[in-house]
């Protein structure tokens, strides 16, 4: 549908007319911080915040109006060099979350008298997944704007946010307009720099997001690829039949599944990794030389990876030692618990112990040449198993001789298959299978066939 919008913005753009909404910067004549922050008035109209950085903070500034009437504010968040990592916030990743924007307009020769600025609408050029700038004027302390600039240090950009007012407020003789900034969120999370702009003209032209206005006042012919984009990506939100499409979708995935509450925990390795000593007799306070990571000297050479600025041996050394082609090892106890799994017994009996205490291998020639099949395999445990379990040995029937008994009574040498006990989980397939009730769907929610009345009350009484 994004060719048909396309062609239908030219038409909406002429029915625009951005320029009857009049701004005006404010200079306020007094400010202060509850939690004793300090403020300068920049050459360029803009504040910034120093001295004081509580934990939560308010700010109240009071300026005059030249406006009849006001319908709505802009915020503008800035950046500047003296901020944690330039701002535009006051958190020590440059953050800010504004819990709450309040005002009201004063009448200039009764100051006592005044009304609310009543804020219903706002639009931003950027927000936070959660932390959208609605929340701004939901009058809860718990929520708020917030500009992502904790995640990414590319984010730490100018920002700015539009609040539009129920209806235009103001006094012909004259007005003041007092503002609350509320940053009740805590860590720090002011703002650092920003400006404010107070507005007059139709309500619904304030409504469009900031960036939005100056799109429409470059020529077609100058725009860029991108703001043409952004233009369309807009328009596409309220013509009609873009929205009906847009709501669609919205509501198809209202009804996707939550993600898992489990988070996938990550390791870093330390660029500068600690000093390891032996320990004196035992005692951590007397630390005696320090030592490098490495194996047992009596084992096959340990061998590290060679790499630029690489100070010492790390886990993926130690993961490639282990699986290394001297190492015949790991290849050996692997393949020997697996052939246990599928005949009952290992080809060595003694699983956890390959070593003088441990059992001889019944087939050590035979567990040689599967431990190196393996290898060349690339380790593959499913193409391990197919060879086994494709085996006439294994292929052969559990039933017992009597001369086998005698001669082999532990069946060492195979003559036979093993005899093994049925699992629980068999058992009950079978009786499914039996009784036909057996779903053979693999995936999806847990099946639960038809019980006779009163077979699972033993169970639970």
């Amino acid at each position: 549908y994004r060719p048909t919008l396309a062609e239908k913005l030219p038409a909406w753009e002429k029915e625009q007319d951005v320029a009857d909404v009049h701004w005006e910067m404010l200079r306020p004549t007094s400010m202060a911080s509850i939690g004793g922050a300090t403020f300068e008035i920049l050459d360029d109209g803009s504040i910034f915040v120093g001295g004081e950085n509580p934990t939560a903070d308010e700010y109240i500034l009071v300026a005059p109006l030249g406006l009849s009437g006001v319908t709505g504010l802009r915020l503008e968040a800035i950046t500047d060099s003296r901020l944690p990592r330039n701002g535009p916030g006051r958190a020590r990743h440059g953050n800010f979350m504004l819990t709450e924007i309040e005002a009201k307009v004063r009448k200039k020769s009764n100051p006592k008298m005044d009304e609310p600025l009543k804020f219903v609408t706002a639009s931003a050029d950027y927000e936070q997944e959660g932390y959208e700038v609605d929340d701004a004027i939901d009058g809860k302390e718990s929520t708020g704007w917030s500009i992502d600039a904790w995640r990414d240090p590319s984010l730490n950009v100018d920002r700015q946010g539009v609040f539009v007012a129920e209806k235009e407020v103001g006094f012909e003789e004259g007005s003041i307009l007092q503002i609350r900034l509320d940053f009740s969120y805590g860590n720090n999370h002011g703002l650092g720099r920003f400006r404010l702009f107070a507005a007059s003209g139709p309500r619904e032209h304030l409504e469009i997001p900031p960036d939005i206005p100056a799109i429409l006042a470059t020529a077609v012919e100058n725009r860029t690829e991108e703001q043409t984009d952004r233009l369309i990506d807009y328009f596409g939100t309220i013509e009609p039949e873009s929205k009906k499409l847009l709501d669609k979708l919205a509501k198809h995935d209202e009804g996707k599944p939550n993600p898992p509450d489990t988070k996938a925990q990550t390791l870093v390795a330390n660029p500068e990794p600690p000093t390891t000593h032996i320990h004196t007799r035992g005692d951590f306070l007397r630390p005696g030389d320090p030592v490098q990571p490495t194996t047992l000297a009596v084992l096959q050479p340990f061998e590290p990876r060679q790499e630029p600025e690489k100070k010492q041996p790390d886990r993926l050394d130690l993961a490639n030692w282990i699986v290394a082609r001297d190492n015949p090892l790991t290849s050996r106890v692997a393949v020997n618990r697996w052939w246990m799994h599928l005949f009952g017994r290992g080809i060595v009996n003694t699983p956890e112990d390959f070593g003088t205490r441990g059992e001889k291998p019944s087939h050590p020639e035979l567990l040689d040449w599967l431990a190196t099949w393996y290898m060349d395999n690339g380790w593959s445990t499913k193409d391990l198993i197919r060879l086994v379990v494709t085996s006439n040995t294994y292929r052969q029937a559990s039933e017992t001789r009597l001369d086998l008994d005698e001669r082999d009574p532990e069946n060492l040498w195979l003559a036979r298959q093993g005899r093994f006990r049925v699992d629980a989980e068999i058992i009950r397939d079978l009786s499914l299978a039996v009784s036909g009730l057996l779903n053979p769907k693999v995936g999806g929610p847990s099946f639960r066939p038809p019980l006779p009345e009163g077979v699972a009350d033993l169970g639970y009484a």
